[in-house]
Parts: structure tokens; sequence; C-alpha cells
């Protein structure tokens, strides 16, 4: 048997299995991280916000305009002269007196949500430059991920072909028992390590540890993996 083929064979899977974990892990981070989008969630509220506002002002504006118009016909009903009731016109006169009052408090109002409109637009500004800048790094990163995936790729296959090839060398009955020890036992074969299983730590006798060192087909009589003397 050719443990040394089967060695070689296991060292060639264990770094292909390390490239698919490799690869696996660079797939993953394809997409939109949470970073891209804590930045979109803060922009959009920020503009959320300002819309909010300025809906509040435009509906602060239609209620002024709404009493001046009322304010307008009234003033021009007290003072054309032809109402001559001094009750009418006293109550012409209170009306004026509370719709410039409401006129005076949503104006004030209006003033305060424009300060606030300011403040948000800022706000909004930040929340976009931020965006901007993490959106063009994520950009970069992702171009970066996707030539590293590629070649994870390209190496991958390249392994596997050699695996394929390499397969190919080594008999079947050795490739069976080593298959088999592979489902059972995680892998196949240990190196032998100063007297002792390299997996198991297992300390072997002489003898074992000479068949090992002349090229004979050795086990673990604790793991049951096949031993490799280099």
């Amino acid at each position: 048997m050719g443990v040394r083929q089967l060695y070689d064979l296991q060292c060639l899977e264990q770094n292909i299995a390390s490239g698919e974990e490799a690869l696996a892990k660079a797939q993953a981070q394809l997409g939109e991280n949470q970073i891209l989008k804590q930045a979109k969630v803060n922009f959009a509220k920020a503009e959320a916000g300002l819309a909010a506002i300025r809906a509040e002002q435009k509906t602060a504006e239609y209620a002024v305009a709404d009493l001046v118009a009322k304010m307008t016909v009234t003033n021009e009903s007290l003072y054309s002269g032809r109402i001559q009731n001094p009750k009418e016109l006293q109550n012409l006169q209170q009306e004026l007196a509370t719709w410039q009052a409401q006129r005076n408090q949503l104006e004030e109002k209006s003033l305060t949500l424009m300060e606030m409109a300011e403040r948000e637009e800022a706000k909004v500004r930040r929340w976009h430059e931020d965006l901007v800048a993490t959106e063009t790094q994520w950009q970069e990163e992702q171009a970066t991920l996707i030539n590293k995936i590629k070649s994870s790729e390209q190496a991958l296959e390249a392994l596997k072909l050699k695996r394929a090839c390499m397969t190919k060398e080594i008999p079947s009955d050795d490739l069976a028992l080593y298959d088999q020890l592979r489902k059972t036992r995680g892998w196949a074969v240990a190196r032998l390590e100063q007297g002792s299983c390299g997996h198991c730590r297992l300390g072997l006798s002489t003898a074992s540890v000479q068949r090992a060192r002349s090229g004979q087909t050795v086990t673990c009589p604790s793991c049951g993996r096949l031993l490799f003397y280099e």
C-alpha cells in the first residue's frame, strides 16, 4: 500500500476543504452588509422626519391662508357701512380678534417649523453624505470580494482536477480503504511523530514504528488511522 500517496491525497483534500470553507465565507459576504443597511435606515428616517415637518408646515400655511381670506371678507363687511347693528358689528370684531390670535399662533408655529426643517435638512445632508461614503466603500469591497471569489474558484478547480488525476494513480483497494476510513474517522491518515500517532497521540511499539519507517502498512491501535512516516 502506498501510504505516502494516501497521505498526499489527504493533504490535497484538506486544502480543498479549507478552500471551500473560505469560498463559502466570501460568498456569504456578498450583498449589503449591516453598516450599509444602517446607513440607508438613518437616511430614510431623516428624510421621513423632514417630510413630516414640511407637511406640517403646509398645513399651517393653508390654515393661515384660510384665516386671512376669512378676515379679509369680515373686514370688508365691517368697514363697508352696510352693517349698522351694533351687536352684529361687535360679533364681527370678536371674530376678527379670535382669528387674529389664531393667525399669530399659526405664524409662530410656522417659524418654529421652519427652524426645525432647517435642522432636519442639515441632518438629511449629513446622513446622505454618510450613505454615499458607505456605499462607495461597500462597492469597492464587493469588487475586491468578487475578484477573490473568482480566484478561489479557479484555485479550487485546479485542486479538484489534481485530485482526480491523483486518485487514478492509487490502487482501487487502497482508495476504497482510504474512503472508508474518511467516512468513519474523519481523516484516514495520521503522521507518525516521535513514535506516537499524530492524531490521538498514542505511543506505538518499537516494532510498529520500525514497520512504519520501512514503508509497511501500520494502523494506529487506538484511532484506527493509517500511520505515515516521513
